[in-house]
């Protein structure tokens, strides 16, 4: 079973648009750890855990069952501390292939980064290639 986890506080440019498009299509199957921004209307079925400590991290992947992460900014980052969170998790990362995110997960064993879709980075064509490359992705250890 897929669940697409996204750790951190989604906000316009960390990419609560692409998290609601996405939820719209996963219900139960996103969850957020961390806040979101009030205008992010997500799907009523995704879960949104709230902040976390970065010592929790593997307890909480294990108690929702991520298996895929995905880091949904949309502006280039200089450092992205969420992405490297999530690859030290050894689960597979999704990003755009966007400033520090799109570096750290081209040279990682289990990264993803995509383009973004001349339609946009909510768009369906962004959440069906989000979607595939989380299927294709390595099944987590275990």
């Amino acid at each position: 079973r897929l669940v697409i986890g996204i750790a951190g506080n989604l906000s316009g440019a960390k990419g609560a648009r692409v998290a609601e498009a996405l939820s719209h299509r996963l219900g139960r199957d996103l969850v957020v750890l961390g806040r979101t921004d009030p205008a992010c209307r997500l799907h009523r079925a995704a879960r949104i855990h709230g902040g976390y400590a970065l010592a929790d991290l593997p307890d909480l992947t294990r108690h929702y069952g991520i298996t895929t992460w995905l880091v949904p900014s949309i502006c280039p980052e200089t450092f992205s501390y969420t992405t490297q969170e999530c690859l030290m998790t050894g689960l597979p990362v999704i990003t755009f292939d966007l400033g520090a995110q799109g570096e750290a997960v081209r040279s990682a064993a289990k990264g993803i980064a995509l383009p973004i879709p001349a339609q946009g980075p909510a768009s369906d064509a962004a959440v069906d290639a989000i979607l595939r490359a989380a299927r294709d992705a390595p099944p987590p250890p275990g």
